[in-house]
């Protein structure tokens, strides 16, 4: 009888060490203070000459580098550069120097020059990303400079054109978050809760139904796009080098081929139907997404009722070209 008598305390004591032990998570509002001070030095407010316009960027070199929108600093609808200034947090201001951008990630790269070192952000690694996961924003949305904002990774790889002229039709893996995003917001980080620079914020829905419905381009393929305009001043996009044709379920119809191209080289043939590309499945040309040209991209075909897996090494984009067109 003594033994019955002491398993429920023996029982409450052990529960009570566990509960002690793991004590429970998520209560109470997460303080990012500490991190809102270190990261936000990295930040700077991008306007023109007159200090209207433009959109938020961040310093990712401590020799001056600095991502940020292209929409931020060029006019799409009137087809001119943006003549830009910078301004530090600590209200120093610089004249951007535009090394170039690229319309189809909505990414440019701007430079400015002082004579000490600027306090640049941390990169990231926005491929272990989760759903899930806590983000912050630091920007100057609606002009109400260095506003922090939090949120989570709503979803990953989503998949759209960015929010530019894309003649290229190809699309970029967006990540989407809830944290708010406003106009001005633009070209701005999207970080981690370790404060590592995990995203550049792209676009947002504040409107009706879209409320809350933000996007920022991947860090990794943001800077495999600086890494281009740096070395070039312009992105070299990849080419598949094929025509293709709407009608069949599951598939694109590969009607002629690019005489030199990739495709060919890798041996797709017309009469093919194209089922994925990228490990992705296709079924129009939104479906292809934007890659650096030279990347080596694995394409599923159809040919003859057999699935075939071939490599294509991706040619560059010639000026007016695509990834792929329709015939």
């Amino acid at each position: 009888m003594k033994e019955q008598t002491h398993k429920p305390a023996l029982l409450l004591g052990f529960l009570l060490f566990v509960l002690t032990m793991f004590p429970a998570v998520g209560h109470g509002p997460v303080d990012y203070s500490e991190l809102y001070e270190k990261v936000s030095k990295s930040v700077v407010d991008i306007h023109d000459a007159e200090g209207y316009g433009g959109g938020t960027g961040v310093i990712i070199s401590p020799d001056g580098y600095i991502l940020t929108n292209a929409h931020v600093i060029y006019d799409y609808r009137n087809d001119e550069v943006i003549e830009s200034l910078v301004s530090l947090q600590d209200k120093r201001e610089a004249r951007a120097q535009i090394i170039g951008y690229d319309q189809h990630t909505d990414i440019a790269l701007l430079k400015i020059e002082f004579d000490e070192d600027l306090p640049a952000v941390q990169i990231g690694n926005s491929d272990r990303l989760r759903v899930g996961n806590s983000v912050l924003a630091i920007g100057h949305p609606e002009y109400y400079d260095y506003s922090l904002s939090s949120g989570v990774v709503s979803y990953l790889d989503r998949f759209q054109q960015a929010p530019t002229y894309d003649a290229l039709e190809c699309t970029v893996p967006f990540i989407q978050t809830d944290a708010a995003i406003n106009e001005g917001n633009s070209g701005g980080p999207l970080l981690n809760d370790s404060g590592e620079l995990i995203g550049i914020i792209s676009a947002a829905s504040n409107y009706g139904d879209d409320a809350g419905l933000n996007f920022a381009v991947p860090i990794n393929l943001a800077m495999e796009v600086e890494q281009e305009l740096r070395e070039s001043g312009k992105s070299r996009w990849g080419m598949l080098g094929v025509y293709l044709e709407h009608g069949y379920d599951g598939g694109l119809l590969v009607n002629k081929i690019s005489e030199g191209s990739g495709a060919e080289a890798a041996g797709i043939e017309p009469g093919d139907v194209i089922v994925e590309y990228n490990y992705m499945e296709v079924g129009n040309l939104n479906d292809f997404p934007c890659l650096m040209a030279g990347k080596k991209v694995p394409v599923k075909v159809i040919r003859e009722g057999q699935e075939l897996d071939l490599t294509v090494t991706l040619g560059a984009i010639e000026d007016g070209g695509r990834v792929a067109a329709l015939n």
